[in-house]
């Protein structure tokens, strides 16, 4: 006689597979997408600065994190780093970076795009022992993934559809739209200075 546990997983297997069939993305070529990068302050931004990707049961550690650029509120991650209080009133130094018409990406805008990843590139295990009982759940294999080359974008619509934690496949605290870059491909940096947005 199956348990309740084992249906219920089974059921959600199902599901994934249902949504893989549903929503699956190409990877994309972008052309001219602005992208905004906030640090400390190099002399120069440049590939040295690209830090090797690793795996985290947070979110990926490493690599390079732009998120999309808007004039007026900067970013997402900018508008999200405002909502917490060491940051209120904070000025960012910002650069506007553009990839080449070459570089690869690979979106995830459903549950399906990262199932569909995961299906190719792997999964990494992660272990929570301070949520009883323990929890493990399943990170993209970000290490196995960037050898390929391609860069990773969540979408707004994105973070909202991987970051359920009854999920046993998910992002976790990846939660804002963005793009982890795994190698140097941009045409044009833009210092653009400390910026205080809206």
């Amino acid at each position: 006689m199956r348990g309740r546990d084992g249906l219920n997983s089974q059921r959600k297997e199902r599901d994934s597979r249902r949504l893989v069939r549903q929503c699956s993305l190409p990877m994309q070529l972008y052309t001219d997408w602005k992208r905004l990068h906030v640090g400390n302050p190099p002399t120069v931004l440049s590939p040295e600065h690209l830090e090797p990707i690793s795996n985290n049961k947070r979110k990926p550690a490493g690599g390079l994190w732009t998120s999309t650029y808007h004039p007026h509120t900067g970013s997402s991650f900018i508008q999200f780093l405002k909502t917490r209080p060491v940051a209120r009133g904070a000025r960012f130094h910002c650069w506007l970076l553009r990839p080449l018409a070459t570089a690869r990406v690979a979106t995830i805008d459903c549950y399906a795009d990262l199932m569909r990843l995961g299906s190719r590139f792997g999964w990494h295990r992660a272990t929570y022992s301070d949520d009883p009982p323990r929890e493990v759940v399943h990170r993209l294999d970000f290490v196995a993934l960037a050898p390929d080359g391609r860069a990773v974008h969540l979408t707004q619509r994105g973070c909202i559809g991987t970051s359920a934690r009854s999920r046993r496949y998910h992002l976790g605290n990846w939660m804002v739209e963005s793009t982890v870059w795994f190698r140097w491909v941009f045409a044009v940096v833009d210092d653009l200075g400390e910026r205080e947005f809206h």
